[in-house]
């Protein structure tokens, strides 16, 4: 029994022994920092993954997509596994992950760069006049982006960061390159020079001109070439009566300037100068429009489909643009018609910041039916070889202070009173107002009337104005009209007391008793002595400076949209008809609120232009 056993012994004592040697052996092979001598040349991953199992008793998991770009080439000596795998995987886009038993191959995540976007922003203007150009094409060629110039020739267009090409196209000029590298947002102003180049063409249609017809439905830009060889009235341009021709719109009376557009009247027709509203444009019976030809940029006319910043209109929109006045050189134009004569002067005041535009306008009547007298209403006048509307009344030249101070010496020498109406009418009195006899007749009737004002301003003019630093950006636009009177109908009725109301605060001037010495005459109800007719006494300046808009804006830095996940952000701050400087006493001295169109400068006691204020904030994401 004892032989048997030590038989047996040695054997299963070698088995145990080759077995716990196998099972340190796999331990120490599956430890990554095991070190391995290794030879492989022009090797694939899959040759190289079997290797790497058979050396170690890892088992590599890995898809498809798992690839290599160049052969594996290694000769290693005594090298720890992971800095084995660091070297095959040296330039692939291949990581690896140990998990147990395992080594899990995966692809690289590729570090995408967060590229920032900049805005560049500017206006387009003429070379020549600097004259704003509305619509101008500008397309970035490596993005493939583009935008467009708005009504005010400015562009704001969001690129990324890098190398940038902006082209500027507008019909009529050359195209603008800019190359430059895009590393923050940048102020860019062009100036378009014409393109001269082109040879004499010419186009043959049977179909007239009826203008630009823009993309949008319903529009129509009208070029202002058009509307100057439009023929009119005696050969004056007409912005009114050019529109006349378009396509759906209807004319009123002949030589009127009246439109009829979707069955709708002529008041029913929003028209703006600039954008701000403007009424009763037509005078002389509507044979004119108040609209200089050479003080105008641009007209266009949406007969529907009216855009959503004109709010719902019942007939048409007419949107007239003026020049912005050339901020480089001085020049104007002059032009003597039939039936007036116009002169307009522009040019810089700070060369390539602040211009200015000056127009004005001269009408004379040449010529009425029987060259008979035109009277309009109260004291509205139409004669040959006055201005059209002149006001006609009768002047006042004060107020009696006591009833001895009228004093009227007859013809033959005795003493007598100026009379109202007649010979035989009642004398004024103390607290009367003294109107000029101009018959020298003693008795003031409707032929003591004489011309007392114009309505139609001597000139007219703007001012614009645009700072820029960095990323603010300020505009001011101012406009003037100088030599015009106004009708200040409104006070005139209101102190007649026809019927009780209320006075206006003047009247605490008025002539009270026997010596007062003022220009403001009695109340009385009724006013039986008419010291409140139309007249001098209710005239007044209606020149004015006006501060029209302000606009500050500022572009927030990118780094700061960045943290807001914004591409980019605009805040702005506005106001309208901030302030006017005049002499006039009523509400607004720029009126026109009579039911003739040839009535002008009558303030009937409308509602002043309103003060608005705008603060807004533009964000794109």
């Amino acid at each position: 029994m004892n032989i048997i056993f030590q038989d047996r012994f040695p054997v299963r004592t070698i088995v145990l022994i080759g077995v716990a040697l196998l099972i340190t052996t796999q331990i120490y092979a599956q430890n990554a920092d095991a070190r391995l001598s290794l030879t492989l040349r022009n090797a694939t991953l899959k040759e190289f993954v079997k290797r790497i199992e058979n050396s170690t008793g890892y088992s590599f998991i890995y898809s498809e997509e798992i690839t290599i770009k160049h052969k594996i080439n290694l000769q290693v000596k005594d090298k720890p596994l992971r800095e084995i795998l660091d070297l095959a995987f040296k330039n692939e886009q291949i990581s690896y992950q140990f998990t147990g038993r395992h080594i899990l191959l995966q692809k690289k995540k590729e570090s995408k760069t967060v590229s920032r976007k900049f805005t560049i922003s500017g206006y387009v203007t003429d070379g020549t006049s600097s004259e704003t150009l509305i619509g101008t094409n500008i397309i970035e060629s490596h993005q493939n982006q583009g935008t467009t110039t708005n009504p005010y020739g400015f562009y704001s267009i969001t690129l990324p960061e890098g190398e940038t090409e902006l082209r500027f196209s507008y019909l009529g000029y050359a195209t603008e390159a800019h190359h430059f590298t895009l590393s923050q947002d940048t102020l860019l102003n062009i100036r378009m020079q014409g393109n001269t180049q082109l040879q004499e063409v010419v186009i043959v249609s049977d179909k007239t001109e009826t203008g630009t017809i823009a993309t949008q439905m319903g529009s129509i830009e009208i070029p202002m070439t058009q509307i100057k060889n439009t023929p009119s009235i005696l050969g004056e341009a007409d912005v009114m009566k050019a529109i006349q021709l378009m396509p759906g719109v209807q004319a009123g009376v002949d030589g009127s300037a009246g439109l009829y557009i979707r069955g709708g009247s002529p008041d029913q027709n929003l028209i703006l100068l600039d954008g701000i509203p403007v009424y009763n444009v037509d005078h002389m019976f509507g044979f004119f429009s108040v609209f200089t030809p050479e003080a105008v940029k641009k007209v266009t006319l949406f007969k529907s489909s009216f855009p959503a910043r004109f709010g719902g209109r019942l007939s048409s929109v007419i949107d007239v643009r003026t020049n912005d006045g050339d901020m480089q050189k001085y020049h104007g134009t002059l032009s003597i018609g039939l039936l007036t004569s116009k002169i307009n002067l522009e040019g810089p005041i700070v060369k390539g910041k602040t211009s200015f535009n000056i127009s004005m306008n001269r009408n004379k009547i040449t010529e009425l039916p029987n060259n008979e007298d035109i009277i309009i209403g109260n004291f509205s006048l139409g004669r040959v070889g006055e201005p059209m509307g002149v006001f006609y009344a009768h002047r006042a030249l004060g107020v009696y202070s006591k009833d001895e101070d009228n004093v009227y010496i007859l013809p033959n020498g005795q003493k007598d009173q100026i009379r109202k109406g007649a010979s035989t009418g009642d004398p004024f009195k103390g607290g009367d107002m003294i109107w000029e006899d101009i018959d020298g007749n003693g008795v003031i009737d409707d032929n003591d009337r004489v011309i007392i004002g114009d309505p139609n301003p001597k000139f007219i003019g703007g001012m614009s104005n645009t700072f820029s630093y960095k990323g603010i950006s300020l505009n001011i636009m101012m406009q003037w009209s100088y030599g015009n009177k106004v009708m200040n109908e409104f006070r005139r009725t209101r102190n007649a007391m026809r019927t009780t109301g209320n006075l206006g605060q003047d009247a605490l001037a008025r002539w009270k008793t026997q010596g007062d010495i003022t220009n403001f005459p009695m109340i009385r109800y009724q006013d039986k002595m008419e010291n409140f007719r139309p007249s001098s006494f209710n005239m007044e300046d209606g020149s004015f400076l006006r501060i029209k808009e302000v606009t500050l804006s500022y572009n927030i830095p990118r780094k700061w949209c960045k943290k807001a996940f914004l591409k980019s952000a605009n805040v702005y701050i506005s106001g309208t008809n901030l302030l006017t400087w005049s002499k006039y006493s009523g509400y607004d001295p720029e009126v026109n609120t009579a039911t003739s169109a040839f009535i002008r400068g009558v303030d009937n006691g409308a509602f002043p232009k309103s003060r608005s204020y705008n603060l807004g904030v533009n964000l794109t994401f």
